[in-house]
């Protein structure tokens, strides 16, 4: 017996010291050995492939600076919750920087060096007690690298699934500081006119106008440049092309333009069937809108622009005069909203409503080897038709309308290997050595089948303040290129860079027991609203058999219905409040079960477990 004792004891005590081995061991691998596996469905925590190549090509080490209020009294457990994952994402830019970043946390106390340097980066903090100043909350991040920075003042949780590009874009701003180039090429005069010299015997000299607001908003972040329509190359260094409204352009134009995108370069395409900002006088004092289009280049890359085409969208109309005080809904002028935007694009981050007067759409070639995102579509309800529909009035276009049941892409971005469209050669005032006839690889384009939502008459009202200019928007055009603008400014990686899915998961359970529910009172109120309308009737018609004389007095038969009435409705609430406890009911039970597996049913596994495990080496024992 002593003897199986001390062979017991010795073979534990060397279990002991080989489980403190292998511990030690694999803390050791571990910390030589990172490695993390990410088992969500929509791959919370990987970052996109845009991101991981940007971050291990950094031409300069980045320190990234998370400014976070963690100890302050009474923050909300959504915004701690949201923290967190910050953090993690955080970590994950680190862990796959190859060692190209690194992560620094403050958290700014009231007087303290943290949130001086906060404030000098130019974090936001702001009191989430509105009576207590002294305490602000402080969430933000700073990107710096040698003697730039850059930063986000707030991480507004209602941008989550935008997280990662907000970060990777703020990584790119600080690592890239150089100003971007920007260049218009324009049939109308988006960029302003200048003052015209007096001209003798002219009746009056034309004043001179300023750039449109959008451009203007574009100088603030961007060098813009103005490009010729019968331009024979572009400038050098073009981060991004816009090409608004290319009436008429020159063969030259369009070569440079075409050799341009299949050699890598970003462009954004503003084509109208009928454009309003650009009309012309005709018989009888008539003015008719211009069109532009760019189907020759298009059609090469993979895609169509319909000429004279228009989308009308009986879902989505917009209010317009007609004058002498009138006004009617137009399906021609189509107003967007959130349900018509691609909500995982950036382009369309934070928009609420775009207006479209007047637009056409896009549509895939046969045997095109493009892919086309939509950013903008219309409803189903929506029909395509000729452009001059829209001046002969909303009466014609309503009458003749049959939905299509398609949905009609107003504005996509377009990725693919382009062909060129001069496969024969560059036109004859051009001298190449490079003729481009495939692109150098894939890129992406942006076409908007619009133009007017650019024009400041449909985009702002003008305001004078103070002897001051301002303009209020009053829908989302100028975010909308702005957004546009930034993204395709960006490398490849940026533009590669997916939005994340939500974290919050719905109880579809739930809800499906909800909308049950529900569905059995509307049925209930139905039921009421039904039998209260039969016996009003039946009321009136009695009261309309009575003389004249008795119509104020309530006869035994009525008394009789209002009675029925009235037990009938106490029988329909009671049905009513049976539904709503079986529901709870329901809710209640999904509830217990749901802990009874996470909460009880795992210590019971393992209890049978032990007690199986304990009762086995027991006989092995007693059989030794």
């Amino acid at each position: 017996m002593n003897r199986f004792f001390s062979r017991n004891f010795l073979s534990s005590v060397v279990a002991v010291i080989a489980l403190f081995i292998i511990i030690v061991f694999i803390n050791f691998l571990s910390g030589k050995f990172y490695s993390r596996a990410d088992i969500t469905e929509d791959n919370l925590y990987t970052l996109s492939d845009g991101t991981l190549n940007m971050i291990k090509n950094l031409p300069e080490d980045v320190a990234l600076k998370f400014f976070y209020s963690a100890d302050l009294p009474n923050l909300p457990p959504a915004l701690k919750n949201y923290a967190a994952r910050v953090k993690d994402l955080l970590d994950e830019y680190v862990n796959n920087s190859d060692g190209n970043i690194q992560l620094e946390e403050f958290n700014p106390k009231p007087d303290s060096d943290a949130e001086e340097w906060a404030q000098k980066y130019g974090v936001a903090g702001s009191p989430l007690n509105p009576l207590d100043y002294e305490n602000k909350f402080f969430f933000g991040v700073v990107a710096e690298a040698v003697d730039k920075h850059a930063a986000i003042p707030f991480l507004d949780p209602q941008r989550e699934k935008f997280l990662e590009y907000d970060l990777s874009y703020l990584i790119f701003q600080v690592t890239h500081p150089e100003k971007k180039t920007v260049g218009i090429i324009s049939s109308l005069p988006v960029a302003g006119t200048e003052a015209q010299p007096f001209v003798m015997g002219a009746q009056s000299r034309p004043k001179p106008s300023p750039p449109w607001v959008f451009v203007q908003e574009l100088k603030k972040t961007f060098d813009v440049v103005e490009i010729e329509t019968n331009a024979v190359a572009l400038p050098k260094k073009l981060n991004l092309l816009l090409v608004i409204h290319p009436k008429d352009l020159a063969e030259e134009t369009k070569f440079a333009i075409d050799q341009f995108v299949l050699n890598g370069g970003k462009a954004v395409f503003f084509v109208d069937p009928f454009c309003n900002v650009d009309t012309s006088s005709g018989p009888m004092g008539m003015s008719f809108p211009g069109s532009s289009e760019l189907n020759d280049l298009f059609n090469a890359w993979g895609f169509d622009v319909p000429d004279k085409k228009i989308v009308v969208d009986m879902e989505h109309p917009t209010t317009v005069s007609i004058g002498r005080g009138r006004a009617e809904k137009s399906p021609a002028w189509i107003t967007a909203d959130v349900s018509m935007f691609n909500p995982d694009d950036i382009m369309c981050a934070e928009l609420d409503r775009l207006l479209f007067p007047v637009a056409g759409f896009i549509k895939k070639l046969e045997k095109s080897n493009c892919e086309i995102t939509p950013l903008v579509r219309t409803s189903k309800k929506a029909m395509k038709t000729d452009a001059f529909a829209a001046m002969r009035g909303n009466e014609e276009i309503v009458n003749n309308f049959v939905s299509e049941n398609i949905q009609f892409t107003l504005a996509a971005k377009i990725s693919g290997a382009f062909n060129s469209a001069f496969t024969n050669g560059a036109p004859k005032n051009v001298a190449t050595t490079n003729l481009l006839k495939t692109a150098v690889g894939s890129n992406t384009v942006v076409v908007i089948a619009d133009v007017d939502l650019l024009a400041d008459q449909f985009n702002f009202q003008e305001l004078n303040i103070f002897g001051f200019t301002a303009h209020r928007p009053f829908n989302n055009n100028i975010d909308f290129v702005l957004n546009g603008a930034d993204q395709l400014c960006g490398d490849d990686n940026l533009i590669s860079i997916r939005s994340r899915a939500k974290f919050d998961r719905p109880f579809t359970v739930v809800d499906e027991l909800e909308r049950r529910a529900q569905q059995k009172w509307l049925d209930h109120e139905k039921e009421l609203s039904a039998e209260l309308q039969r016996v009003q009737q039946a009321l009136n018609e009695m009261q309309m058999k009575k003389d004249k004389s008795q119509r104020f007095i309530i006869s035994e038969e009525q008394q009789k219905k209002i009675q029925e009435f009235k037990q009938k409705q106490i029988e329909i609430a009671k049905q009513l409040k049976n539904v709503r406890k079986n529901l709870r009911k329901d809710i209640e039970d999904l509830g217990f079960r749901l802990k009874f597996y996470n909460m009880a049913l795992v210590p019971i596994l393992v209890c049978f477990f032990g007690i199986g495990l304990a009762l086995y080496r027991r006989y092995k024992i007693k059989n030794y």
